[in-house]
């Protein structure tokens, strides 16, 4: 309902060649294997012609969470461990510092360390669901195995995920009905690769970050009321 009156004032098009093209670079990854099918859960949704619904997995290149040894190497080095602490709903809290040395020949650096434009997902504990970007270059953070790193295809396109996650009725709303575990809570992965995400088209999409300030100012009270 955002864009509806912009919407209606412009020619839609059934068609978008974004996400025609995300599809396809996401062929050219290295990662095997057609991209999950979106939940079920997508069809309980409204959404206007010239939306595209599809799965979390179909527009990320990588959805990983951390080591599972680095224990023994916390409490000192230049790095960190990104821990469900640090991910707050919409926006990271870095208060929080747990130190990591890890060895430089170890795989999983490469794997779990975050990037600007990453969204980041709680699946163990108190907190699974919350969903936080990455909103600038963290050199030498990595996600632990409490944490989710999701990466899109098509970094911009971080912020209308973050919002899309976070709403109450849709993503948000996805994962509580996926949550497991009264004594600890957790989310499978593939329940988060097959999470269901509607996108608009490229020019609707500028249009609904353009109007949410919260995502250029770093401050989720700070919303448009437009």
């Amino acid at each position: 309902r955002l864009t509806e009156r912009w919407r209606a004032e412009r020619e839609t098009s059934p068609g978008d060649e974004w996400f025609t093209n995300v599809t396809a670079e996401r062929g050219h990854h290295s990662r095997k294997g057609p991209a999950a099918s979106a939940s079920t859960a997508v069809n309980d949704w409204d959404f206007p012609e010239g939306w595209q619904p599809c799965s979390l997995d179909a527009v990320t290149n990588r959805i990983t969470t951390g080591a599972r040894d680095w224990s023994k190497y916390y409490g000192s080095g230049s790095g960190r461990f990104v821990m469900a602490q640090n991910v707050r709903p919409g926006l990271m809290d870095w208060s929080f510092q747990q130190l990591v040395d890890p060895p430089v020949d170890d795989a999983s650096r490469e794997r779990s360390q975050i990037a600007k434009g990453d969204l980041l997902v709680t699946i163990v504990g108190a907190n699974t669901g919350d969903v936080a970007p990455v909103l600038d270059d963290r050199p030498e953070c990595y996600v632990c195995q409490s944490v989710a790193l999701a990466r899109p295809i098509d970094p911009d396109w971080s912020g209308y995920l973050n919002l899309w996650f976070n709403s109450i009725g849709h993503g948000q709303l996805y994962f509580r009905d996926c949550v497991s575990g009264a004594g600890r809570p957790h989310l499978r992965f593939d329940q988060l690769r097959a999470a269901p995400v509607v996108v608009p088209p490229a020019a609707e999409h500028g249009e609904v970050c353009s109007r949410c300030v919260w995502l250029r100012t770093g401050e989720p009270d700070h919303v448009s009321n437009r």
